[in-house]
């Protein structure tokens, strides 16, 4: 009987798990969790902030799935090591876990804001469903938040807590809000209706000091709150092993998903792979990227050998009843001018951008209040 242990129960490792018992029945599979919860979509946690979705729509589904796959789920438990040598890792309850194959699907967690705090206020991420429960109990109508940081996960936990009567701030670094997502002229049209909504957006600014409920930012602007949400990207978790892995800001591995060590895997956030779209290896930290991920490394797992071709980014969302799809490659970087050339139309508030590579090959998309046909031009990208 095979042993598969999966570090990690995002997308990723419950795809990986997934997909390795539907391919072998008798296998002992067991998921390491450090959280107290079943596994759930983090995509929903500002639907549950919003009250859109309570925790039996986060949790049941993947539970049962749970059971009735006969996988060994173990909550709260947190490996402290790998010993590729012996084919085990080690857990913070002590317990040592041996395998045949193991996936690494251990996720990121969020970067830090470094500004002093007296700790008066509420100050927290959102990236795990106990920072979501922090959250939906500290703010309610009536409540002022400031928001940190300028990508998705911000913009969505922002419009979440203005939908439940929250007045928001959002403090962001970068010239344009969605920098890594979109480009400037997307983002302009994005600013407008954020904006529009009474959001007070400050941008070029950072958090310097929180003081008495006091929020003080570096442009020496000042801001009364309840508590401070920091969204400033993640970084990828390394496990420390007895064997070196090869890491440089995620595992390394190649097209099979398999790491520097044998019948080591690892993919998800923790992982770097090919994205077709900007024709190189990093980081796509993307949840239906790591239940890619997931898949193609349980079939290489279970010698089904199956070789991956590459991501292609993509990001579909809605801010106050506007949809915005942007895929593949966003926007033409100042050395990449004689590679790509842009084509863009708007009309009110409907915008599309293509990005073109010089062989007229599409690369890249972002669209605005008319998403039809989304689909196939993400096909002819990947």
């Amino acid at each position: 009987m095979k042993r598969y242990v999966i570090i990690g129960c995002g997308n990723a490792g419950l795809t990986c798990a997934k997909t390795l018992r539907s391919h072998d029945l008798d296998a002992q599979i067991t998921i390491i969790s450090d959280e107290d919860y079943p596994p759930y979509c983090r995509c929903l946690l500002t639907y549950y902030i919003e009250n859109k979705a309570d925790e039996k729509i986060l949790f049941e589904k993947n539970e049962s799935s749970i059971k009735r796959m006969n996988l060994n789920y173990l909550r709260n438990e947190k490996v402290e090591f790998i010993e590729p040598k012996k084919n085990r890792v080690r857990l913070s309850s002590g317990k040592k876990l041996y395998y045949d194959k193991l996936f690494i699907g251990a996720g990121a967690s969020p970067k830090k804001s470094f500004f002093k705090s007296d700790n008066s206020i509420l100050t927290t991420n959102l990236r795990k469903f106990d920072d979501a429960k922090k959250i939906k109990d500290n703010f309610s109508k009536g409540s002022v938040a400031v928001v940190e940081g300028g990508g998705l996960v911000s913009l969505k936990t922002l419009v979440a807590l203005y939908e439940i009567g929250v007045k928001v701030f959002w403090v962001v670094g970068s010239p344009y809000i969605l920098s890594f997502l979109i480009d400037r002229d997307s983002s302009k049209i994005l600013e407008h209706i954020i904006t529009s909504h009474g959001i007070k957006l400050i941008k070029g600014a950072r958090i310097v000091e929180i003081k008495n409920k006091i929020v003080k930012l570096n442009n020496e602007y000042e801001i009364k709150a309840d508590g401070v949400i920091v969204g400033k990207g993640v970084a990828a978790n390394k496990i420390p092993s007895d064997t070196y892995i090869e890491f440089d800001d995620g595992y390394l591995v190649n097209d099979f998903f398999e790491t520097s060590i044998e019948n080591v895997y690892a993919g998800g956030d923790c992982a770097k792979i090919f994205d077709k779209a900007h024709n190189k290896i990093w980081k796509v930290a993307l949840w239906p990227v790591a239940g890619t991920s997931g898949l193609f490394a349980a079939k290489n797992m279970i010698n089904l050998k199956t070789k991956f071709k590459g991501a292609v980014p993509a990001n579909s969302f809605s801010v106050f009843d506007n949809d915005i799809i942007a895929a593949g490659k966003k926007k033409i970087e100042k050395n990449e001018t004689g590679n790509f050339y842009e084509y863009s139309e708007k009309k009110n508030n409907v915008f599309k951008k293509f990005i073109f590579d010089k062989n007229n090959n599409l690369k890249g998309f972002v669209f605005i209040n008319d998403i039809f046909n989304a689909g196939s031009y993400y096909y002819k990208i990947k």
